[in-house]
């Protein structure tokens, strides 16, 4: 017994010296150090990843593996100088030591674990590009601009599937859209606002903007929401997301990963069950998302969309819309040819229509989703919520499929329209206008503030909010608000000066949380928001009372003889500007607007509801700064206002226009070759060009300064 007993340790030892090495080996085989270790010494991968982490716990694994061999080895050898008997079978020291490698082994074969299935490793975005906007050394614009609202996280995009598929997509208003899907809807609305900052034309003081302000639909901002909610960071990235970058068209997902469409069955893929017309208004979103042809019968497309967005169909360049199954897949045959095209129709009944159609999809490049069952191919049955099943109807999930309803669909498509085909004047031809009692025009400012009004607090919503508070000896200090539902109910009502609801206040912070649920946070928020502005200006700032147009709610408001905001200023002073008669007190207010502007609305806060009155004050913005450059005549403080405005819009292309004549009219060639260069960057950096009539402007200039020389 004694000696089986010894067997018993000695095979342990003998696996703890040769078992630990191999684990220690195998680690540093499978996780390895993005770029080696100088890529670590140099700044380029973080000491705090997750490989460099596991490597050196490998390190640290292989100095307790020498040291508990050393201490195993000293013990018996001094067991066979004493022949102690009654001596443990090691030293208490040892034991630690072997203790101590034991736990490492454990704590790193967790972590292989951890790491080689990604519990341990961010997801790796495969839907979004973000570009940094960036361009150091050029004379024009050193900043990117922001548009928080369509800024997505890497860490969205994540196509892996649990059981239930939850992870590898988001829930939107009237269904479910893989993750890549409802990414690149985002990207194509920031596609949207870059379309309409690029074709800005600056406007004189006291103009009527009638196409102001402007908004994306409702499914639209539903779709964006949901992604915003998916991510894992609070502030917002660089805003040049395009949604012409590569986007992967995704029908759904699957246990193994992301279903892309080109991957449904080559034969055809029927759907029916009550999912089935969501799933092809899905697949009809996905594959416009990605820029795919899409093929379709009028009336089929029409009952399955509606009238508005079966129009938005037809409107894409690159739709064949047919009069029926036949025509539609005559036009199909040639464009499937060339590259991946989706054709979206009714099963047809057997016969010359449907023979042609199976001969057609064996072809490469065409996908065909068929509404009904289709004998020919493969037909699934489909849940409302996406589930996927073999038809008749089998027993495990074949995939998630996406799903929209009509609404949601027709929303989605006009924006991709509009974003993929925008008009020459870049004015995106989607969206409604939006509700501005605050609108920048003079009819609609009324100042408020009053002279020798004492506010102790000043409010900055013009930028990155900032909330502070002045002291007895001058100097200002900041109010930490601590909740951001606070921070940007203070910005909401800054922006809207004559006060609003509390249900108003409750669908900007909680769109999509139950009234009740609401209210109860609301309560807590708008009290703790109202104690802490009174303590900080010593009197109430945060102002309520029974609103008289709805009998029963209450109305907030923050009072102007307590606070200063920077947004008042700057709309008091563009209603100034507007209304002047001579040019200088024009020109004083349009300085005095400009001195107020600090960036864009609640910069860096995914405020939509902030989203068309920020266009609108940067479009103000461009126009102070572009109407003081032309009422310059010295041509370098003209560039400078230019220079400045670029810093906030650097892609309106009028204004490098207006810096290349500045520069021409100062007998200076390479200022217009270096705006034309500024200009290529930064439209090169969100993948476009500048437009041939600024570059037909600059080789003008350039002809004509060379012929005076």
């Amino acid at each position: 017994m004694r000696w089986m007993r010894v067997l018993r340790r000695a095979s342990w030892l003998l696996a703890l010296a040769a078992g630990v090495p191999a684990m220690l080996v195998t680690l540093h085989t499978m996780v390895t150090v993005p770029g080696g270790w100088n890529a670590v010494l140099s700044g380029a991968v973080s000491w705090a990843s997750a490989p460099v982490l596991l490597n050196l716990a490998a390190v640290l694994g292989w100095l307790l593996w020498a040291w508990a061999l050393y201490e195993v080895g000293a013990a018996a050898v001094d067991r066979m100088r004493l022949l102690r008997r009654t001596r443990p079978a090691l030293p208490p020291r040892a034991q630690s030591r072997v203790a101590a490698l034991t736990g490492t082994a454990v704590l790193l074969l967790d972590a292989i674990t951890r790491f080689t299935s990604g519990a341990g490793s961010p997801a790796t975005p495969t839907a979004v590009t973000t570009v940094d906007t960036g361009l150091a050394g050029q004379s024009i614009g050193d900043n990117a601009a922001r548009l928080p609202q369509d800024s997505v996280s890497p860490s969205v995009v994540d196509e892996s599937l649990d059981t239930d598929g939850q992870s590898a997509g988001v829930e939107v208003r009237g269904g479910w859209l893989p993750t890549s899907t409802a990414t690149a809807i985002a990207a194509a609305a920031a596609g949207l606002w870059l379309a309409r900052r690029r074709r800005y034309v600056p406007r004189t003081p006291g103009a009527r903007y009638a196409d102001e302000p402007f908004t994306l639909p409702a499914g639209v901002l539903a779709v964006r929401r949901a992604v915003h909610a998916a991510a894992t960071d609070d502030d917002a990235a660089p805003w040049a997301v395009l949604a012409s970058a590569p986007v992967v068209a995704t029908a759904g997902a699957t246990p193994h990963g992301p279903l892309l469409l080109a991957d449904l069955p080559r034969d055809g893929l029927g759907l029916v069950g009550p999912g089935a017309a969501a799933a092809a208004r899905a697949a009809l979103v996905a594959a416009t998302a990605a820029r795919w042809p899409v093929a379709g019968v009028a009336n089929d497309l029409t009952a399955l969309l509606g009238g508005s967005a079966a129009t938005n169909v037809a409107d894409l360049l690159t739709a064949i819309v047919a009069p029926d199954l036949a025509t539609a897949l005559t036009l199909a045959a040639s464009r499937a040819a060339i590259g991946p095209l989706l054709l979206l129709a009714t099963s047809p009944p057997p016969g010359p229509t449907a023979d042609r159609l199976t001969t057609l999809v064996a072809r490469a490049g065409l996908t065909a989703v068929l509404l009904g069952g289709w004998p020919a191919g493969t037909t699934w049955h489909v849940d409302t919520d996406g589930t996927t099943r073999t038809h008749p109807v089998g027993a495990a999930p074949v995939a998630r499929l996406g799903v929209l309803d009509p609404a949601t669909t027709g929303d989605i498509l006009a924006t991709l329209a509009a974003a993929h085909d925008r008009p020459a004047n870049g004015q995106a031809g989607v969206g409604r206008p939006a509700s501005a009692p605050n609108s920048l025009t003079s009819d609609n400012v009324i100042p408020h503030e009053r002279d020798g009004a004492s506010r102790l607090l000043r409010l900055q919503v013009l930028g990155r909010p900032s909330l502070q508070r002045s002291y007895p000896d001058g100097s200002w200090g900041e109010v930490h608000l601590g909740r951001a539902a606070a921070r940007q109910i203070l910005v909401y009502l800054a922006a809207h000066r004559d006060g609003a609801t509390t249900d108003q206040l409750k669908e900007v912070l909680w769109p999509d949380v139950a009234s009740s649920s609401a209210r109860n946070r609301f309560n807590t928020t708008i009290s703790h928001l109202r104690l802490a502005l009174a303590d900080a200006a010593g009197g109430t700032v945060l102002q309520h009372t029974i609103d008289q147009a709805t009998p029963g709610e209450t109305r907030h408001w923050l009072d102007p003889d307590h606070i200063h905001v920077d947004l008042w200023q700057f709309q008091d002073a563009w209603a100034r500007a507007g209304t002047a008669i001579d040019p200088h007190t024009c020109r004083q207010a349009l300085i005095d607007a400009v001195d107020a502007y600090h960036g864009e609305l609640a910069e860096a806060c995914r405020y939509e509801w902030a989203e068309p009155l920020r266009e609108e004050l940067l479009a103000r913005a461009v126009d102070a700064y572009a109407h003081l450059a032309d009422l310059e005549f010295d041509h370098d403080a003209a560039l400078r206002l230019l220079q400045q405005a670029i810093r906030y819009s650097p892609h309106a292309e009028h204004l490098y226009q207006q810096a290349m004549k500045r520069h021409a009219a100062a007998g200076n060639p390479d200022g217009v070759r270096r705006a034309l260069a500024t200009l290529a960057a930064r439209l090169g950096d969100v993948h476009q060009q500048p437009d041939p009539t600024t570059i037909a402007l600059a080789d003008t200039l350039l002809a004509k300064l060379a012929e005076r020389r």
